[in-house]
């Protein structure tokens, strides 16, 4: 006789009315917000983004950067475990609406439909996750809630089969009219475009460019998303907003009591912050392509606006045009205050300076100033030297000699002062750059919060909640942080859509058109454009520079009058290597890893030279070969700092982290990253091994 346990909750003991579907739903979207199936640390470790950090670039111990992780790395046991229980999830919800439906009114119908087909695109979603990560693909296919310990074992299917499987789940989503969008109240809820977006990309990775460009011109054309200020999509600020295509949800405020078993907040930003534990780093070679980037002064959301000195200065260049002295100094305060002339040591000496000041000059010298740093000495008598209100003559001591920045450039709008950003504002919202004085992080200028010591020469802000605290662990619970995930945004789509437009590298006919679209997502960043303004489709023309336009310094003439890019080769080449990881990194589920994977497995041609070893053709393992190969070295440099915190005085600080290629000073070491992933990585951790819990207790594995 078969008795059924009254103490055990069961799909078919709980679901019997409409309120249980409800609360199956919260159970989904709860497994769907547990943080071991994403594991941005472990993911971007492995791919060309991440870096170990705290370990001198020497000492490495994480399997995951060291490409040689085996089926025993907690890393595959843990998302395994999450995504087959987020699997078993949605399974049970599934079960139990087909039970439930007898039993329902007109009046639940509607938002019964709307639970059934969210329940099918979080199958369908968790499958694509596993499909792309463990196995190359082939992994067990549970489309039922087991009812017995056998039922839970299941062989591997192979991966055409999974993949089959989870777009028929997500197409059902669709035909059972997933909403469009959804009222601010649920605002992270699954939609529509969020199917077809995981559509598009499973048929991207297949190589299936034309089926991958309908979905993605579907959600550019008809899902009303729009690109967001740069700065929207990197922490608590911005959720939800206008680009958000797919997001994760999570919060600190939180009520213990019903919070239950709910994955509430991550501690992500603890392994990505330097305020933290500081377990992922940014490479040299990201750093670089970041500091490179055009900071593009046609872009008014380029320009930061500074103060004036009370001071006059009797211009040197213009000492018989009246109409030239006396103009106002420019002020710009490195570490973020008003100083007047307060006492600073440097070397031991005592000095007395008033700030940053930058010479206006007439309109035939904007965007050139002399950049210069007054300092006022003692006079003989040992006193301070002040000097008349107009006729100023103070030392000035260049700055080259000390700040190894980039020159500041200035404009002037009517009354007021601007001056240009050091750095791209995709750059400086996405990593914390050594010489950065526009954002601070952590409530300071970034040479300010972290040293930058240890062989490290960048940091990332990404998951970090570098803009509303002082150090990272500050979130109740200690170490928490509620900073949504990101999964899928609108610019993934243009880029990824750039990417089918020209088919890989290899058509030319939608090289226009694809060119557009990534310099959509430039525009925003606040970098210069690509290809010429000429361009038909230049929708940017007059308001932002394009290559084309750029002049060269020594001749005066248009550095590139065509443009210097100019073939569908060209722009691959850049969205693989410069737009999707400056745009996304550390983003999304192994998005990284997975574009890597993606791009060898269907055969994309780059340079010689670029990605290494196959021909033109490109591989993973060349691409860490590459890098590998890259040799730079790291340079102390200084700037002025508060004596102590809030204090007016400052003294000369230093840190060892500004990066610059070996070249620059051939006598010292170089170093370089991806030296294990170069030696180490093969076929055999290009996807992550089905685990060995699974091994050991499914009869069907070996």
């Amino acid at each position: 006789m078969t008795e059924t346990n009254p103490n055990v909750l069961t799909t078919d003991i709980y679901y019997t009315k409409f309120s249980d579907c409800k609360s199956g739903l919260t159970a989904v979207y709860n497994a769907f917000k547990q943080p071991n199936i994403y594991m941005p640390v472990e993911e971007n470790l492995r791919s060309d983004v991440g870096v170990q950090g705290n370990k001198f670039r020497s000492a490495f111990d994480n399997t995951a950067y060291l490409q040689n992780f085996n089926d025993a790395a907690p890393a595959p046991n843990n998302k395994w475990a999450a995504l087959y229980k987020a699997v078993f999830r949605a399974n049970q919800l599934i079960e139990g609406l087909d039970k439930v439906e007898p039993t329902l009114t007109e009046s639940q119908r509607t938002e019964f439909q709307q639970i059934k087909a969210q329940a099918f695109f979080f199958r369908g979603l968790f499958y694509f996750y596993l499909n792309t990560s463990f196995n190359h693909g082939r992994v067990p296919i549970i489309d039922y809630v087991p009812k017995s310990e056998a039922e839970f074992y299941r062989p591997v299917s192979e991966s055409d089969q999974v993949i089959e499987f989870y777009r028929s789940d997500l197409k059902k989503a669709l035909e059972l009219g997933l909403n469009d969008s959804w009222d601010a109240d649920n605002a992270g809820r699954a939609t529509s475009y969020a199917a077809k977006a995981i559509l598009g990309k499973s048929f991207l990775y297949a190589g299936d460019y034309a089926t991958a460009k309908g979905y993605f011109k579907d959600i550019i054309d008809n899902g009303g998303y729009q690109l967001a200020d740069v700065s929207d999509n990197m922490t608590t600020k911005g959720e939800f907003n206008s680009e958000s295509i797919l997001e994760v949800s999570y919060t600190t405020a939180y009520n213990t009591e019903f919070a239950g078993d709910s994955q509430l907040y991550n501690q992500w930003g603890m392994g990505f912050s330097k305020k933290g534990w500081s377990t992922v780093i940014v490479p040299f070679w990201l750093v670089e392509e970041y500091e490179e980037e055009y900071v593009d002064p046609k872009n008014d959301n380029n320009w930061e606006i500074v103060n004036y000195d009370s001071y006059r200065y009797q211009s040197d260049d213009n000492a018989e045009n009246e109409e030239y002295d006396y103009k106002p100094d420019i002020i710009y305060n490195q570490a973020g205050k008003e100083y007047g002339y307060e006492t600073m040591s440097a070397n031991g000496d005592t000095i007395l300076v008033s700030s940053y000041v930058f010479h206006q000059f007439p309109q035939k010298y904007d965007y050139e100033p002399r950049v210069y740093r007054r300092v006022v000495k003692k006079n003989l008598n040992g006193e301070d030297y002040i000097p008349d209100a107009k006729h100023v003559n103070p030392q000035y001591f260049k700055l080259a000699g000390v700040f190894n920045y980039k020159n500041f450039k200035f404009k002037q709008v009517g009354e007021k002062m601007y001056r240009l950003r050091e750095y791209s504002r995709r750059a400086s919202y996405s990593i914390a750059i050594n010489g950065d004085e526009t954002v601070n992080f952590y409530q300071q200028i970034p040479q300010l919060t972290a040293i930058f010591h240890n062989q490290e020469s960048g940091y990332f802000r990404k998951l970090c909640n570098w803009d509303i605290r002082t150090k990272e662990n500050e979130g109740t619970p200690v170490n928490s942080s509620d900073i949504n995930l990101r999964l899928i945004r609108l610019a993934d789509i243009y880029l990824m859509y750039a990417e089918c437009l020209i088919k890989g590298g290899t058509d030319e006919t939608g090289f226009d058109e694809a060119l557009m679209y990534v310099n959509k997502v430039r525009q925003r960043a606040g970098t210069m454009l690509m290809g010429s303004e000429d361009n038909a489709k230049a929708e940017f023309k007059g308001n932002a520079t394009y290559q084309n336009t750029v002049i060269n310094e020594e001749t005066g003439e248009p550095a590139d009058p065509n443009g210097t890019m100019s073939t569908a080769s060209e722009l691959m080449e850049h969205l693989m290597y410069v737009e999707r990881p400056l745009e996304l990194c550390v983003e999304g589920h192994a998005l990284r890893v997975n574009d890597l994977r993606r791009w060898e497995d269907n055969g994309v041609e780059v340079s010689t030279g670029v990605a290494g070893t196959s021909g033109n053709k490109f591989s993973v393992k060349g691409r860490f070969t590459y890098l590998s190969q890259q040799k730079f070295i790291l340079e102390t440099t200084y700037y002025w700092k508060p004596k102590t915190v809030g204090s007016l005085e400052l003294v000369l600080g230093r840190n060892w982290g500004k990066q610059y290629r070996a070249s620059y000073n051939p006598t010292k070491t170089p170093w370089v990253d991806y030296a294990h992933a170069a030696a180490n990585y093969d076929d055999n951790v290009a996807y992550w091994p089905i685990p060995n819990t699974e091994i050991m207790s499914n009869p069907y594995i070996d």
